[in-house]
């Protein structure tokens, strides 16, 4: 079966194992906080026309993966652009194998770049990453258009600036890993160096400017929000930082390397290898940067897994395919159990623990309408909420506040590490300076069946070292919420502010 560069062979197994990945995330969930605004966002574009959130301009978010859903679900609710949202990103994943195609990349390690447990774990997930690696490929492939363009010059232009456009409104540090793709081009191409290559590289940069300028105008952000300095301690940061790269190494370049050994007879320098794998590295710089000077979510995978792609397409951008019978059986076999692999580690985990909680055979949309205002205040006039955790529908699915409470006023305590630990003055003067009616105000336990259940939440540690942990809850607010606990009820605001416990 496996014969030759046998690559419609190795298509299929690429379409076969992302939408298999594809349908097992749509059943699972897998929605974060992010995957949730994205998902408004989505139905804010189809209702407005511009990502709209909370009834105004919204660009906490570039606007490109949302604009995507948007065009992709028509008509559809919120449960079901999520799933809709699985699809496009195996679509997503599928065009970039064909690029990688398109760079000259041998069939085999196109597929291992793109089935690897890193690829269906984003995949998984309805996050714009799946756009923007999408966009870093597409970028490659304009760059080799307009190298090879002799013919059709037009066509190498457009597809070049609708890759930086895709990119620039995906993520927003696109917009400065398109300074590096100019800086990192001019070093490998030199003398050979297109001019209009740099002048659509050049181009770009000044759209990323105005769109900066347009959120700046309209929210006083140029990324929508006030992104607060890292918090975090030192040893934190580069701990996190080590540990998500040797996770990426594991994930990511090590079954892309297996392949590439078995299916590659020797390696040849190009000028684009060059490119892409500076790119690569300016790109892990470049969030190591951000992070050190922001607070966002810590160092992870999803962080930094686009920069090793790059360096695992710089070397297969390089290689040169081992055209041995014996060779491409064994690479394919392996390709295969590659996809087997990565399905398990991306879902493995969550199906077990799925199972043991008898969720296995309910489905999100099921899931989700149960869970769609589940909370009883037992006061009619409640317009606010105190609760330490929103609840999950599932621990697939990070839960959503708004789908939960409805149209009550939610307070919930930041916790670190995605969120500086938020103190218990500063949490209530949050909930005394907002306008809401405190006599109309609960603190939700409904979701807790005992004090040992809201300490798996109130308790819980992150490490900040090999041999550290770190309070994710600020320990005189955990304490407060432990005081005044009632299993299976809600309790007045005033005594959670106050510090009296509530009648029982």
């Amino acid at each position: 079966m496996f014969t030759g560069s046998n690559t419609a062979f190795v298509f299929a197994l690429v379409v076969i194992v992302h939408v298999a990945n594809a349908a097992i995330s749509s059943w699972f969930g897998y929605l974060s906080p992010d995957s949730w605004a994205y998902l408004r966002l989505a139905k804010g574009f189809q209702a407005h026309l511009y990502p709209t959130l909370d009834h105004g301009y919204f660009a906490v978010f570039p606007f490109g993966y949302p604009f995507l859903l948007a065009l992709t679900s028509p008509g559809l609710d919120l449960v079901h652009t999520a799933i809709a949202s699985k699809f496009v990103n195996a679509l997503l994943w599928i065009s970039t194998y064909l690029f990688l195609r398109r760079l000259r990349i041998p069939a085999l390690l196109a597929a291992a770049l793109v089935i690897t447990p890193f690829s269906f774990t984003i995949s998984a997930m309805t996050w714009s990453e799946n756009l923007m690696i999408f966009a870093l490929v597409l970028t490659l492939a304009g760059i080799d258009a307009m190298h090879r363009a002799e013919e059709h010059p037009t066509r190498a232009w457009l597809l070049l600036a609708t890759a930086l456009v895709i990119g620039i409104s995906s993520r927003y540090v696109f917009g400065f890993v398109a300074a590096s793709f100019l800086v990192a081009y001019l070093i490998a191409f030199r003398a050979r160096a297109r001019r209009d290559v740099v002048l659509i590289l050049l181009l770009s940069g000044v759209l990323f400017a105005l769109y900066l300028g347009v959120n700046t105008w309209l929210t006083g952000h140029s990324t929508g929000m006030d992104r607060g300095p890292s918090t975090d301690p030192l040893g934190y940061q580069a701990f996190t930082f080590a540990s998500a790269n040797m996770q990426l190494v594991f994930w990511a370049m090590l079954p892309f390397a297996f392949v590439a050994l078995i299916a590659s007879r020797d390696w040849q320098p190009r000028p684009l290898a060059l490119t892409t794998g500076l790119v690569g590295m300016a790109y892990i710089a470049i969030i190591a940067i951000l992070r050190l000077r922001n607070h966002f979510d810590p160092f992870d995978q999803r962080l930094l897994g686009p920069g090793w792609l790059m360096l695992a397409i710089a070397i297969a951008l390089t290689a040169r395919e081992n055209t041995g019978v014996t060779r491409q059986r064994i690479a394919a076999a392996a390709l295969l159990l590659m996809g087997l692999w990565a399905t398990y580690s991306a879902h493995g985990e969550d199906a077990i623990d799925l199972a043991n909680r008898g969720q296995l055979r309910t489905s999100l949309v099921a899931t989700m309408k149960n869970y769609a205002q589940a909370f009883t205040p037992g006061d009619d006039d409640a317009e606010a909420v105190i609760t330490v955790e929103t609840p999950w529908p599932r621990p697939t699915v990070h839960g959503d506040n708004r789908l939960y409470y409805g149209d009550l006023d939610v307070f919930e305590p930041l916790s670190a590490p995605l969120s500086p630990r938020e103190t218990f003055g500063a949490f209530s003067t949050r909930v005394r300076s907002s306008k809401i009616d405190l006599t109309h105000c609960v603190v939700d336990f409904s979701h807790f069946a005992s004090d040992d259940e809201l300490s798996d939440v109130l308790d819980d540690v992150y490490p900040t070292s090999l041999t550290t942990e770190q309070a994710s809850f600020d320990r005189i607010l955990a304490e407060r919420f432990h005081r005044i606990f009632r299993a299976r009820s809600v309790v007045p605001c005033a005594s959670f502010l106050d510090g009296t416990p509530p009648s029982r």
